[in-house]
Formats: structure tokens, sequence, C-alpha cells
């Protein structure tokens, strides 16, 4: 989904400014490290304040988060 995202941020940049600057080609893995970031932020909430959060939710996230962690590191 990240690659998607990235790349329909490209051509629009294309379109509309002509060029697409050399600190896009990393787009994609950037997109996926701020996901990450969130989740993790998330995850730190939950922990503070547990009772706002669901527990399946956490389990979900606990369970995904390292194969996205891996995903990251590979792009």
């Amino acid at each position: 989904m990240e690659g998607n995202i990235a790349n329909l941020y490209r051509e629009c940049w294309e379109k509309n400014v002509g060029s697409v600057p050399p600190e896009l080609s990393d787009l994609e893995r950037w997109i996926r490290v701020a996901k990450l970031w969130s989740a993790v932020e998330f995850l730190a909430n939950a922990r503070r304040n547990p009772e706002s959060y669901s527990e399946q939710t956490m389990a979900h996230l606990v369970r995904e988060l390292p194969g996205y962690v891996d995903g990251v590191s590979m792009v």
C-alpha cells in the first residue's frame, strides 16, 4: 500500500512541478517509517491509559508489528 501511495504522490509531483526531487526516491520507506512511529505512539498511549483501548486492537498491533518492522528495514 505504501508503494502505491508513494507512486501516486510522485505522479502528482511530476504533473504539477515537472520533476521529482531526489529525496522522494525513498518516499515509500519514509511512509512506512511514519506509520510505524504512529503505531509505537499508539501503543505507548495505550500503556498509559489501557482502559481507553480495545484489547483486541492492542493484541493485533503487538502481533503484526514485528513483521511490519521487518518490512521497513527491507524497503
